[in-house]
């Protein structure tokens, strides 16, 4: 508790500059939260994010048969799609669906060998339509014949929109190119969405609450340099107040004066100490002639 009525005491004292430092953690603070320009925008900006499985199936369905021929190989099937569909004949077919201009969409695949990597500045975009693949695995590792697709959107409708092009989207593509290369029904590969599209509106960047913890770590750690700095002044003071000449308690004596040394001559012999006297004056003299008489004594008994 004395502690702490301490603290604020040293506080208090310095309280202009507290309020320095207060003012300091704030413009910290809403230069967290809002961008510097008038007037000020928010840096958090909502956005929809959407989600939709896409099962990639034989002729004979999976589901329902067990061995269907071609079956080992789904799941890396499933990987190459899920690289078509951020590229090419694929992106631009989930683009048409979308209704969206191919170069608007966005794709990235985590399936890929070397990840495609648009700019940042294009995916932090809030009004950006984007597109991202995956290949969903077991605890074990072996990839699943299930391609994720995960969209954002300016608002979760045109997310949830874009989830569900993106599956109609792979259908018509691989649709047409089975019929271009003549593949009959019984071996085409099947893909179809597993449910519809969810998605939800979300919140990124940071908000008000980010920018308050950031402005309050900011005054804390002001604060506390400022008390430490008080801290060491102090000290300082009370060592600069404290006698460096501490004298030794077993050399110190009984407190007396020391006597003082007596006079040598040139030849080590003790020298005879002569009483100083004044000069004997006459009653009737002056204090200015007495004086000058001790004066002139002086260097006759040197």
């Amino acid at each position: 508790m004395e502690t702490a009525i301490r603290i604020l005491q040293d506080l208090w004292r310095c309280r202009r500059l507290v309020a320095v430092f207060a003012l300091v953690a704030v413009l910290i603070g809403l230069l967290v939260a809002y961008h510097p320009s008038f007037p000020a925008r928010s840096r958090a900006h909502h956005v929809g994010e959407g989600h939709l499985q896409i099962l990639v199936d034989t002729p004979a369905s999976q589901v329902v048969e067990v061995e269907t021929d071609g079956s080992s190989s789904l799941g890396s099937r499933a990987s190459l799609i899920a690289n078509l569909m951020v590229a090419g004949e694929v992106k631009q077919a989930i683009a048409r669906a979308a209704k969206l201009p191919p170069q608007r969409l966005i794709a990235i695949s985590d399936a890929a060998v070397v990840p495609s990597t648009p700019s940042a500045v294009r995916v932090k975009d809030p009004r950006a339509f984007l597109l991202k693949t995956s290949v969903v695995s077991n605890e074990d590792g072996v990839q699943l014949p299930i391609i994720a697709v995960d969209t954002q959107a300016p608002d979760a409708q045109s997310a949830a929109a874009l989830a569900n092009a993106a599956a109609a989207g792979l259908k018509e593509y691989l649709d047409a190119r089975a019929k271009g290369t003549g593949v009959p029904d019984a071996k085409r590969l099947q893909v179809r969405s597993l449910g519809v599209a969810q998605a939800r509106d979300v919140v990124k960047g940071p908000g008000k609450i980010l920018a308050a913890f950031v402005a309050i770590f900011i005054f804390g750690i002001l604060c506390g340099t400022l008390l430490l700095a008080i801290r060491m002044a102090s000290t300082v003071r009370r060592l600069q107040r404290r006698d460096p000449f501490v004298p030794d308690w077993d050399d110190a004596g009984t407190g007396d004066d020391p006597e003082p040394a007596e006079p040598f001559d040139h030849d080590g012999h003790h020298a005879p100490v002569v009483p100083f006297a004044p000069a004997a004056m006459p009653p009737g003299a002056s204090r200015a002639e007495r004086g000058d008489a001790r004066v002139q004594a002086a260097p006759n008994k040197a």
